[in-house]
This record gives C-alpha cells, structure tokens and sequence, in this order.
C-alpha cells in the first residue's frame, strides 16, 4: 500500500477526530466531525487503490489472452513449494 493509502486507511479508522479545529466547517455538508473525517479518508483510500487498476487489469488481460491461446492449458496456481492447483 502506498503513503496517501495508507494514510486515508488511518483517517477513516481513527477512533476519534483529528483535527478538532475543522468542526466547525463540516455542518455545511450537514455531517458530524467523524463523518466528514471518515468520508474524506475513504476518498483517499479508495483514489489511492486505482493506482493499482492498469496493472491488475495487465495481469488479468495477460491471463485471458494465454487462455484464450492455449485453452487446453487452462488457469493453473503454481505454489512456491512446487505445488499446482
């Protein structure tokens, strides 16, 4: 997980606020302190994941295209200790 992740993972599961001094700006959106923490910290974290999203997809694209190639060989898992599943 990278910095800005897990730093919005820590917002969001923080038991309580962190920064007292912005309570009174979160009624504009008609949220608590720890809604507004949590909201903000979720955005993060999920904004943080799609750096991941292209090289999954690469991955996944990979693995459809070999099959796709080769149907007889289907999806196998090789375990670090030799075994295949």
């Amino acid at each position: 997980m990278d910095r800005s992740g897990m730093l919005g993972g820590l917002i969001t599961l923080a038991p309580e606020p962190l920064y007292n001094w912005y309570a009174d700006r979160t009624e504009v959106w008609n949220f608590t302190l720890m809604e507004d923490q949590q909201s903000a910290g979720l955005v993060m974290w999920v904004l943080a994941s799609f750096d991941y999203l292209p090289a999954g997809l690469a991955v996944i694209g990979f693995w459809l295209n070999r099959l796709r190639s080769n149907p007889q060989s289907g999806l196998h898992l090789t375990l670090p200790n030799g075994a295949k599943y």
